[in-house]
């Protein structure tokens, strides 16, 4: 057992931190922790002990009361939905550029798309209740229960969902939520164009442009998340030739603009259904080639085409929420797809025909030499280390090993050794995964480095701590131009002197392309779970 200096540091460093998180911690330093914590806290004013423990139910009361209150608005008074829904929308976006306040954004979003939505059900209130008090005595049509009930359905759905996803999941929801905004725009043009060709007998061209509009780029969007989700799933992982890639394109386009053309020369519902349906394929032709690596880039792109059907039919129906709601996720999903592609030295033509850059070649049969060590023996590298890099991935976020890592990374700052994480931009397959990944586990965001940072402090690091991650730390990416990763950024881990790699096996990463990291003279290997792997070498760091 390791000495009560480190403890002393430890808990004077780390305990308060632990201490107003309600997860238990398995390793005895944190509980060591918490006891010595508990006697500062006994220190203070009976006062201020009486008001800790009332914080959250403070906080609960308060978030009740905020919803309650902008319920009531938006039901009693629908004409003030616009306002209190774009406030709200904007409000989380601007918290969003805090660390500290971005944990209220989900909080702020959710009131917003609570006030754009309930409003409809506080004028279908009115008319229900104006229909009991006329003398002609109306009631209520059917269709309008039907809105409550989905309104009901969708809320419900919606919060299930999200709560039995896992974090590994997540690229996959989001991809799930773009395609139903796409099915959502393509039904409400359908729709539109229906109400449209009924009641006038002229029609301008530009509105029959703003309703194919909506509908072909919803199709699109809807088409092109659903194929995204099952690509991420790895259920379908064909991936055609060049050859007959191009003849589905030019024929699905072609198909698509003769319906299109049809629509406008002849408006009718089923010439708008023929249109749309046609021009869904585009969506399934564009996910079709693309890389496994530049999957998150395709689902920013997606999250910027579904603004775009919003936009398009906030035009149409002069709905200035459509409009503006529709405007910023376009934008911010466009913006988001420009620096994820700066970050990832890739441009939109090479994301989308990836697969066909990556050359045939013949798979090696031949299994190179590694170093494999056990946990043991990485505790000893480990000990001994005055700077340490620790590079999570997505095998991390699937073993859920981000607290013992941290755990971990607590004993070795005891040890007077310097820790710190390297995050790739597109860590565990999505933009900032990996940090809400570590948040969950109480990492500082002074311990996170960026791509750039990390590599400049790679060359005077003593062990670098790779755990599931492979694609991002693949010198191939550097060095063979036949692989589909080439150009991308990654953590030049073989200039560290020495590298401990967690992995299961030596299968490839999400790309299928072999690491030659794992064969370098500085390269260890620790073959496990990544949770089991951390816990062992705690327990083996313990005892030196």
């Amino acid at each position: 057992m390791y000495s009560k200096l480190c403890f002393e540091r430890l808990v004077e460093n780390y305990s308060c931190k632990f201490s107003k998180n309600n997860q238990q911690y398995p390793s005895i330093v944190l509980v060591y922790g918490v006891y010595l914590n508990s006697k500062r806290s006994a220190m203070n004013t009976s006062q201020n002990y009486f008001w800790d423990n009332f914080r959250p139910l403070k906080t609960s009361v308060l978030c009740g009361v905020v919803w309650g209150i902008s319920l009531g608005i938006v039901i009693f008074f629908p004409s003030l939905h616009a306002v209190l829904a774009l406030g709200w929308i904007l409000l989380a976006f601007e918290s969003l550029t805090s660390f500290k306040l971005a944990r209220y954004c989900a909080f702020a979003g959710k009131i917003g798309m609570m006030c754009a939505i309930f409003s409809y059900g506080g004028d279908f209130l009115k008319h229900h209740y104006a229909s009991f008090t006329s003398v002609s005595g109306h009631t209520l049509h059917w269709t309008s229960y039907g809105i409550y009930f989905a309104m009901i359905l969708g809320s419900l759905s919606g919060f299930i969902l999200a709560k039995r996803t896992s974090m590994t999941s997540l690229p996959q929801l989001m991809a799930l939520f773009h395609g139903l905004v796409g099915l959502g725009a393509a039904s409400i043009s359908v729709v539109l164009a229906k109400i449209h060709i009924q009641t006038l007998c002229v029609i301008p061209l530009s509105v029959f442009i703003e309703i194919l509009s909506g509908g072909v780029i919803g199709a699109i969007t809807c088409t092109g998340s659903v194929f995204a989700v099952l690509r991420l799933q790895n259920i379908i992982r064909y991936r055609p030739s060049l050859k007959i890639f191009l003849g589905m394109f030019f024929l699905a386009l072609g198909a698509s603009l003769a319906s299109a053309g049809w629509f406008i020369q002849v408006p009718s519902i089923v010439s708008l259904i023929v249109s749309i349906v046609v021009s869904s394929s585009l969506g399934v032709l564009m996910i079709l080639p693309v890389a496994g690596a530049d999957m998150p880039l395709v689902i920013s792109l997606l999250n910027s085409c579904s603004g775009w059907a919003c936009v398009s039919l906030g035009l149409y129906a002069n709905h200035p929420l459509l409009v503006v709601v529709g405007s910023i996720v376009w934008f911010s999903g466009g913006v988001l797809t420009f620096v994820m592609c700066k970050g990832m030295n890739r441009s939109l033509m090479r994301v989308f025909t990836g697969s066909f850059y990556q050359q045939s070649q013949a798979k090696a049969t031949v299994m190179l030499p590694v170093q494999s060590i056990s946990g043991e023996e990485a505790a000893f590298f480990l000990k001994s280390a005055e700077r340490v890099v620790i590079i999570p991935g997505y095998g991390a976020a699937v073993a859920q090993a981000q607290r013992p890592l941290q755990e971990l990374a607590l004993l070795l700052k005891a040890n007077h050794c310097d820790v710190k994480y390297g995050i790739h931009p597109v860590a565990g397959r999505m933009p900032g995964h990996m940090d809400i990944l570590l948040a969950q586990a109480n990492v500082s965001l002074e311990d996170m480095l960026e791509l750039e940072e990390a590599n400049r402090q790679l060359p005077d690091t003593d062990v670098v701590l790779i755990i599931g991650a492979n694609d991002t730390v693949n010198p191939a990416a550097e060095k063979d131009p036949s692989v589909e990763i080439y150009g991308m950024p990654i953590f030049q881990t073989y200039r560290a002197k020495k590298v401990l790699f967690i992995k299961r096996s030596m299968n490839p990463g999400y790309s299928g392309i072999d690491n030659p990291l794992c064969y370098l003279q500085n390269t260890y290997m620790v073959f496990g779970d990544g949770k089991k792997v951390c816990e062992d070498i705690l327990k083996a760091f313990s005892l030196l």
